[in-house]
């Protein structure tokens, strides 16, 4: 018996559409959430050793996983792929578009995310406060700045809740909220500001450097690197832009070193050595040399880069210089960090300090100077106490030295000179400061040390009687 083609199209046709009328119930009843999928009837052959005909499909979704499917009759994920294209038919729309829309409204979703992810970041970076917690869970009251302004923010804004909810919910694993997506948003944020920063620098042409080093935690030498430029705009007026540029790891602290150390660096930035106009550091000996130090061969190769000393640096090498050059002086600070070791070894100990010397950063008055006794004697009866002998030995010890005249003439001495280096160069320090007032300052600050070096002693003398009166200490140098 021979059949025509009509004759086996028609119940085939008659069979899918009972099919479909099938699966698009099915699918108003059990439509998952989000699906993306991919379709193709044309993959496989009709193998006619099967009665149905064969679909390959992918699939993924929050209801089915991912799975590939070959028998569309028999599948409910197929049921359901079917089902959503002849709702998209019957709606003159297709697949594609479909997608497209979600993936337009996922892609505007994850914009505003990482938008406020990155305030976030900026707002904890600005003010230099600390991201993590002791862990990451959400919710949890251990888990950070970061997390937890995250999390407050959640209760207000629209889109951080939804994917807090996400979170919760298990819908999504990517989230931008884990410790290496911080560390990569900090480097992209300052890679960024240095880029901004580097784009004033060179806008301005010319520029100045300063650079300092000093080690780690981890016994690294950092040296850091501060760029200055000044901008000048017609209508508006001069700027001066002091920017940091971060650190610099270096294994060789010598001058040739440090200097081929900021040359790379600066062959990275593409910046012009020939605009180098100043350069500022400190006194070190690789600083400062005139032969192989760093501004010696800056000069070399930049004539025009004028090395100018860090003045507030200068003033205190006077004093540390002056210093040590006399062996009482130096045995003074030696007795000043013993005490100030001893009684910052333990709590009880600095609180009988506070509770004798009203503590401040701010130096008090040299009469009060008998107070440390007084701090001193409760320690000893506290070490006693305790039967810590050798903390009651150094009680002893430097409670002999501070009893005597040379102590008690070097703490009038050196209060004196302290207090007007200390005012000079917080002076120095000021950004505020105009360079006449600064001039008249050092100035002042030269006369004092050239009169207190010729008068000086014989003042301090007469104050310091007046307190070993009252102590009861001999006037006797030994």
């Amino acid at each position: 018996m021979s059949m025509s083609v009509s004759t086996v199209h028609r119940p085939r046709q008659y069979a899918r559409k009972n099919i479909v009328l099938s699966i698009t119930a099915d699918w108003e009843i059990n439509k998952p959430k989000k699906t993306i999928l991919h379709w193709d009837s044309k993959l496989f052959h009709l193998d006619i050793a099967h009665n149905e005909e064969r679909v390959a499909v992918l699939i993924s979704g929050s209801l089915y996983g991912f799975s590939v499917v070959f028998n569309g009759a028999e599948e409910t994920s197929v049921n359901g792929i079917l089902s959503y294209s002849i709702i998209c038919i019957a709606n003159q729309a297709t697949i594609d578009e479909k997608q497209q829309k979600l993936l337009h409204k996922e892609r505007i979703f994850w914009r505003a995310v990482l938008e406020r992810i990155l305030d976030i970041t900026l707002f904890l970076s600005a003010r230099n406060l600390t991201f993590r917690g002791s862990d990451t869970a959400i919710g949890s009251k251990s888990n950070g700045k970061f997390l937890g302004v995250f999390e407050l923010l959640a209760k207000y804004d629209t889109v951080l809740n939804e994917l807090m909810q996400r979170i919760q919910d298990k819908e999504t694993k990517e989230h931008y909220l884990s410790n290496d997506t911080h560390n990569e948003l900090i480097r992209l944020l300052a890679r960024e500001i240095e880029s901004k920063n580097l784009s004033k620098v060179k806008k301005a042409k010319y520029y100045s450097i300063i650079l300092d080093c000093t080690p780690d935690v981890s016994h690294k030498e950092q040296m850091s690197i501060i760029l200055r430029s000044v901008t000048c705009t017609p209508g508006v007026g001069i700027d001066i832009y002091e920017n940091f540029f971060g650190y610099l790891t270096v294994n060789d602290t010598t001058g040739k070193g440090l200097f081929n150390a900021f040359l790379n660096q600066a062959k990275n930035w593409d910046l012009n050595i020939l605009d180098f106009r100043g350069q500022s550091y400190d006194n070190g000996a690789n600083m400062k040399v005139k032969v192989k130090g760093v501004q010696a061969r800056f000069l070399e190769m930049n004539p025009k880069a004028l090395y100018v000393p860090c003045a507030n640096h200068s003033l205190n090498l006077v004093i540390v210089d002056g210093a040590l050059s006399s062996i009482s002086a130096i045995s003074f600070f030696g007795v000043l960090s013993r005490l100030y070791t001893l009684f910052s070894l333990s709590p009880p100990r600095w609180e009988i300090l506070k509770s004798c010397v009203a503590i401040s950063v701010k130096p008090q008055s040299d009469t009060r100077w008998e107070k440390i006794l007084e701090a001193l004697e409760k320690l000893e009866e506290h070490a006693l106490e305790k039967r810590d002998g050798a903390t009651a030995t150094e009680v002893r010890s430097l409670t002999e030295y501070i009893r005597t005249w040379p102590f008690l003439l070097s703490i009038i001495i050196w209060y004196n000179v302290s207090f007007q280096i200390n005012k000079s160069s917080k002076l120095l320090q000021s950004s505020a400061t105009y360079l006449d007032i600064l001039a008249s300052e050092i100035n002042a600050t030269k006369a004092f040390l050239y009169e207190y070096r010729e008068n000086g002693f014989s003042d301090a003398r007469v104050k310091a009687s007046e307190i070993a009166e009252v102590l009861g200490i001999e006037k006797i140098f030994t």
